[in-house]
């Protein structure tokens, strides 16, 4: 089966402030590139980035990947998402990357990945019971995630579909958190810069998200 990812780079990043939030640097590198990295994966069909932001499109482009404008972004998420399945050609189906998600890694993407070759269906990641991203959406719910209005994200689809739906429960919680405000970004760039100088004191690899 054909796997299209997408990243999803156009929100306005309302509760960050004045800031587009995916620009920070964490450790070196701006936020939004540690999701292009997981989009390097040979399983994926596509790979798609929907962005208004020019560095985020130029960064894109350079790495071989498709840039969406999503100009209607202002409405909403969904708009982001339909651009993204616009712009990713004849998939049998589309993971959606939150780009503000900067500790996920191929470990718990893999899984992810499997599930749905595996089942064909929509594949929801459960921490401690609550469902997070990225999601799986397989072609066939296609017409219900074009059809999203505003705000509304995938999880109004596979309310819908409860038999069609594979949960994965995962264990590791910072694994999946995303950066919303600016105390999200201090804070783990302060645990980032702790994690490095451990590194250095043992000789290790400063980085876990090396491009």
């Amino acid at each position: 089966m054909k796997l299209a990812a997408i990243a999803l780079a156009a929100g306005l990043s309302r509760r960050m402030g004045p800031e587009n939030k995916l620009l920070l640097l964490l450790a070196g590198k701006p936020l939004f590139s540690y999701t292009l990295r997981l989009l390097r994966a040979d399983c994926f069909f596509s790979r798609v980035v929907v962005t208004n932001t020019p560095a985020i499109g130029r960064a894109a482009a350079a790495a071989g990947f498709l840039v969406a404008a999503s100009p209607d972004s202002e409405q909403g998420l969904a708009k982001s998402l339909q651009a993204g399945i616009a712009a990713a050609g004849a998939a049998d189906g589309w993971i959606f990357f939150n780009c503000d998600q900067p500790q996920l890694t191929e470990k718990e993407v893999g899984p992810l990945v499997q599930a749905f070759f595996s089942s064909n269906q929509i594949v929801v990641p459960l921490i401690k019971g609550r469902p997070a991203s990225p999601c799986i959406f397989p072609a066939r719910f296609k017409s219900e995630l074009m059809a999203l209005p505003g705000d509304e994200g995938g999880r109004a689809v596979y309310k819908n579909h409860p038999s069609e739906v594979c949960f994965l429960s995962f264990d590791d919680k910072a694994a999946f958190a995303d950066v919303d405000t600016m105390a999200d970004w201090l804070a783990l760039s302060k645990d980032t810069e702790k994690q490095k100088k451990s590194l250095d004191r043992e000789g290790g690899t400063a980085l876990v998200h090396d491009s």
